[in-house]
């Protein structure tokens, strides 16, 4: 997974421009990899249906992992700009990371300047509507670090939830981070029954992960 991850260039876009290459918090090579090889043995099941062969399967899991670097590779065949890592940035719209409350962290996501110009009603900050160097999405993402602390100066004032509220009053996309255990207990999840127990021979009752897709007739 980790030489996957290495290989096909995620790694060397994770983290912050002053931390060293730094690996995603999980199996992403090993589970991105499994995901294609189920992809392509489905496409070649349905392949089999018409002139009745079966064909070989090739997955790599470098090339798997490539696969999610489409902004990262066209930057350099198209604009010969080597990407490096920018934190929970976005690699073209700014506003949108995270940024820092009372009591932690929100994401928050703008596209566009009918975005920008909501964000800057919720925080109390109109005259960023009319500053020419925020003018563009090209000039504010130059300046997202700059940005964010002057954000930050705004959030770390609230709490996340009241951040969510300012926000979602001129609905502006934002988020809380959820930790494991805020995950696992989130109502939402639970109401679509994402999450299986299941019998485990040693420990007992065990919670996992279920599917992340749903099938109306072979549930």
């Amino acid at each position: 997974d980790i030489v996957a991850q290495a290989t096909s260039g995620l790694m060397s876009v994770t983290g912050y421009p002053d931390t060293p290459p730094t690996k995603v918090g999980t199996s992403l090579g090993d589970i991105n990899a499994a995901v294609h090889a189920a992809f392509a043995i489905m496409a070649a099941l349905w392949h089999r249906v018409k002139p009745g062969e079966g064909q070989s399967i090739d997955v790599s899991m470098q090339e798997a992992m490539v696969s999610i670097m489409e902004g990262a590779v066209v930057r350099w065949t198209v604009g010969q700009e080597i990407l490096g890592p920018i934190g929970s940035h976005n690699t073209n719209e700014s506003p949108m990371a995270a940024y820092r409350c009372k009591d932690g962290y929100i994401i928050i996501g703008t596209v566009g300047n009918e975005h920008w110009e909501r964000f800057c009603r919720a925080i109390g900050k109109q005259e960023w509507m009319k500053d020419p160097a925020y003018e563009t999405k090209g000039l504010r993402w130059a300046k997202k670090w700059e940005l964010a602390k002057e954000i930050e100066k705004i959030t770390s004032q609230y709490t996340v939830k009241e951040m969510e509220e300012k926000l979602d009053r001129e609905r502006v996309a934002n988020s809380p981070i959820l930790n494991i255990q805020q995950v696992v207990e989130d109502p939402h999840l639970n109401a679509r029954g994402y999450f299986l127990e299941v019998e485990h021979p040693v420990i007992g009752k065990a919670k996992i992960s279920g599917f992340p897709f749903k099938l109306g007739k072979t549930p």
